[in-house]
């Protein structure tokens, strides 16, 4: 896991210029994720990260972000009256925001090296379990989230500040 690392401040422009490629590449493909570019994932997304949690990045040979993902315990509304495996509100449990791999370097297996370093971060610091959510329509993460040991628990509306997230499956890995 050389490649992957804690984010500083000082990463900040290289994972906004990340969201900024994936974004425009999904506006151009087909969006699977709904991320718009200048909605969201944005900057202040990368910024709200790092001071709310743990932005973890993936570090290309050449020192090019290829990838990101975050940890904190902000949950949406909505992730509440899910079904989970581990009590809902623990702060034993990391919740994963914003997994993004630039699409020069999609088909690496970049995200799952990255959510499996947030496992390792994960039992460093004594979690029970890991969380996240995805779009019903967001099929690659879907599978990717199965296939790293993900399970289904749940689908939800769930909201993020004003916006409220239709149908989104929310997935835990216990730790």
């Amino acid at each position: 896991m050389k490649n992957l690392r804690l984010a500083t401040i000082n990463d900040i422009d290289a994972v906004e210029k990340l969201y900024n490629d994936i974004t425009t590449h999904l506006e151009n493909n087909f969006n699977y994720s709904g991320w718009e570019n200048g909605v969201y994932p944005v900057r202040a997304t990368a910024q709200g990260h790092l001071e709310n949690g743990l932005l973890c990045v993936y570090e290309a040979e050449n020192g090019e972000i290829a990838g990101s993902i975050a940890l904190n315990h902000l949950a949406g509304l909505g992730y509440d009256e899910a079904s989970w495996q581990i009590p809902n509100g623990s702060n034993d449990v990391y919740l994963m925001h914003t997994l993004a791999v630039s699409p020069k370097y999609l088909h690496k297996g970049i995200g799952r090296q990255l959510l499996d370093y947030c496992a390792k971060l994960g039992k460093a610091n004594n979690m029970l379990a890991l969380r996240l959510d995805a779009s019903s329509e967001n099929a690659p993460a879907l599978a990717l989230y199965e296939s790293c040991g993900y399970v289904h628990v749940d689908t939800r509306d769930i909201q993020y500040g004003d916006e409220i997230l239709k149908d989104f499956w929310l997935y835990e890995k216990l730790l």
